[in-house]
């Protein structure tokens, strides 16, 4: 039954008049004679009022029914279509309720408590007493000295309870890392007595805030032995539900409780990040280092064991020259400018913005690659993707199954995980520190492309992002157009370059071309050696030498301005519609001729005609205009019989030629200029001509 039945049914024959979604009634609060009151229904709910000013709860209370009852599906109020999922009661020592905590669907938790009236609930806690849940096994597991577990919430008591521990929790939850903590004196006094307690924080800083609340509050109790337990293996935010859901059994959990030292009395450790083993700083002499020569992969440009970056402009052809390497790699080469042979290398690849079998495959076989020493990385659960620094040591198990020795990442932030901020040199650090550990302790060759950055520079600081992805890099590649190549894209030789390496001197670039193969893909074709570095590809460097003179920086707009200096010249004033129109047909962009406009002193005026337009003009001009255009004028009377005609509406193409571009007077009232010579003047509407 809805919550409109259930109101109107109550009722009865006080209905005097029933509508679609409603009624009018004699209200059952005071003496009625008219129907005074409306019943009106409203989404999941009833609104109810009386014309006479009686309360909802008076009409609601006189009906028999509860406030709880105006809502469709049992819904409380202000709780939307949220749906009660769970109760929990909160009770006294002698189990009587106090109030219950509801879990709602959505997620979210409401507290409520029994109505004074005996009938529903008020959800408003004013004037109850504050209790921990589960109070009477608690009161009963101090009496017995017997262990009491805290967590965070109610379903984790529950699930300890399954596995026959005392647990409890205070109602209100962990406050977030940065705010006041909710457990405080009065939950603490309520555990007073007891001897052995353990805490089970939650996976992120709230949790951990929360459990370190907990024990500072317990630490005064004499006799009482703290424990702070961090459950291996939990995930983000996890719980000890989820650690049981994992696995996890009553014997183990006992187990990591009584290998977890108790603190010492009167102080307090902070609760750290849960981690298989506990780090320690550790001091090693130099002597106890023995020294070990870098092995190469491709010598001079491919280190195993370390990170290498892989730069360079979009469309470049990174991704096509790095399969082109891998596919030698997976036969044992040779590598390009090089007669040497190795043992073939089994790869991984992760995070291509490119298809598997529509670009890489192909690619793959277009560079002869052996296909069996190729895997890519992908989730065993649907939605999932690779997330760094997450994934780390599932990474490096994988990839020791495959006998892999190169991971490589098309592109690196593909795989970042979306906290990680790629601008900032900390978050960067974080994110690729684990990757690093996991290069050098297994020998694994890791290379990761990057997209370039807006602004030009030095090939080191090409790449976009945090200066962190080259600093963690031991070797820098980069790839660009050679300088001064002419041609479209797809003619115009490659280089590649190594623009910063801490593991041995720069080799000579190589140059190549991307051609296309003949599955209809494209491959790479080595063209050699050639002397161009990776700065003088990225562009020159923005960095000012000590002592030396500061470069001149180009004049903002210079182009634009030099354009309506030709085009306004001599005091001309054109339609800004016209200008636009050529502007537009000298490839030049309209905003920044505006902009240029502002900043060079263009007049703008508008004309006293119908319909009105803007003009513009340079108002320095103004005191000889008269003068020039008289002058103009009659040149145009002796030479317009012998002008070539230009048919109206036939527009020219003019390339812009600073040197070169005119502008043509009206030849009827010699008011306007215009930048072409079929233009109709705004005020007489003539034509003008080609001026001698």
């Amino acid at each position: 039954m809805n919550a409109l039945d259930r109101v109107m049914n109550a009722l009865g024959d006080r209905v005097t008049n029933r509508r679609a979604g409603g009624c009018s009634a004699r209200c059952p609060a005071h003496d009625d004679s008219t129907p005074s009151l409306e019943v009106t229904s409203k989404g999941n709910k009833v609104l109810v009022h009386c014309h006479a000013g009686c309360g909802v709860e008076s009409v609601v209370q006189a009906l028999r029914l509860t406030m709880r009852d105006l809502f469709d599906d049992d819904d409380p109020p202000a709780m939307g279509l949220s749906r009660i999922v769970a109760e929990y009661d909160y009770v006294d020592e002698d189990g009587a309720l106090l109030f219950q905590k509801v879990r709602m669907v959505p997620k979210d938790f409401r507290c409520r408590k029994p109505s004074t009236t005996g009938k529903g609930w008020s959800w408003k806690l004013e004037g109850v007493r504050k209790v921990l849940y589960n109070l009477p096994q608690v009161r009963a597991a101090i009496v017995a000295t017997s262990r009491i577990i805290i967590v965070e919430g109610e379903k984790d008591v529950e699930t300890l309870t399954r596995l026959g521990f005392v647990a409890t929790c205070n109602y209100d939850g962990a406050a977030t890392a940065d705010t006041r903590p909710k457990w405080g004196d009065r939950e603490a006094e309520q555990l007073r007595g007891s001897m052995d307690v353990v805490i089970l924080p939650d996976n992120d800083d709230a949790g951990r805030a929360h459990a370190n609340a907990i024990a500072r509050s317990l630490q005064s109790f004499p006799d009482c032995i703290v424990r702070l337990v961090a459950l291996p293996g939990l995930p983000p935010k996890g719980d000890v539900s989820d650690w049981v859901a994992q696995g996890g059994t009553a014997a183990q959990l006992g187990a990591l409780i009584e290998a977890t030292p108790p603190f010492e009395a009167g102080t307090v450790e902070e609760m750290p990040q849960p981690r298989a083993a506990r780090r320690r700083i550790k001091m090693v002499c130099a002597t106890d280092v023995s020294p070990i020569s870098v092995d190469w992969l491709w010598e001079q440009w491919l280190p195993f064991g370390k990170l290498v970056a892989l730069d360079g402009a979009a469309g470049v052809g990174k991704s096509t020259l790095i399969i082109d390497v891998i596919a030698r790699a997976t036969r044992g080469g040779p590598m390009p400018n090089s007669d040497a042979t190795f043992p073939p290398v089994t790869v991984v690849i992760g995070g291509v913005e490119d298809g598997w079998a529509d670009t890489i495959r192909p690619r793959l076989d277009a560079a002869g690659a052996d296909l069996t020493r190729v895997h890519f990385i992908t989730m065993a659960q649907l939605g999932h993707t690779l997330t760094l620094p997450d994934d780390v040591v599932e990474l490096a198990n994988e990839a020791a199954k495959l006998g892999a020795t190169w991971l490589h990442f098309d592109t690196i932030y593909g795989v970042l995980d979306s906290s990680v901020n790629s601008n900032s040199d900390h978050d960067v650090r974080r994110a690729l520190g684990p990757l690093k550990d996991l290069a050098e302790e297994h020998g694994i060759l890791t290379t990761f492309i990057r997209h370039p950055r807006k602004q030009g520079g030095t090939s080191v600081n090409a790449g976009g992002g945090s200066v962190a992805f080259t600093a963690l890099a031991r070797v820098q590649l980069f790839v660009g157009f050679e300088p001064g190549e002419c041609g479209g894209p797809n003619d115009k030789r490659r280089v590649l370059a190594v623009g910063k390496s801490n593991l041995a001197s720069h080799p000579t670039s190589l140059a190549f071309h991307v051609v296309e193969a003949p599955n209809g893909s494209g491959r790479i074709s080595w063209d050699g050696p050639v002397d161009i570095t990776a700065d003088e590809m990225a562009g020159p460097s923005t960095s000012i030498t000590p002592g030396a003179e500061r470069p001149q920086r180009m004049n903002p707009f210079s182009i634009e301005k030099a354009w309506l200096r030709r085009m306004l010249s001599d005091g001309k004033r054109i339609a800004a519609s016209e200008l636009q129109a050529q502007a537009c047909a000298d490839g030049l962009a309209w905003h920044r001729v505006k902009r240029a406009a502002n900043a060079d002193g263009v007049t703008f005026e508008r004309a006293d005609e119908f319909p009105s337009y803007s003009v513009w003009f340079y108002s320095d001009y103004q005191s000889e205009q008269s003068a020039q255009l008289e002058h103009r004028l009659r040149d145009i009377e002796t030479t317009v019989s012998t002008a070539p005609s230009v048919p109206t509406g036939v527009v020219s193409n003019v390339a812009l030629d600073l040197n070169t571009s005119r502008t043509f007077p009206c030849v009827g009232c010699g008011k306007h200029w215009f930048p072409r010579p079929d233009t109709r003047c705004y005020a007489c509407r003539k034509p003008a001509e080609l001026a001698a």
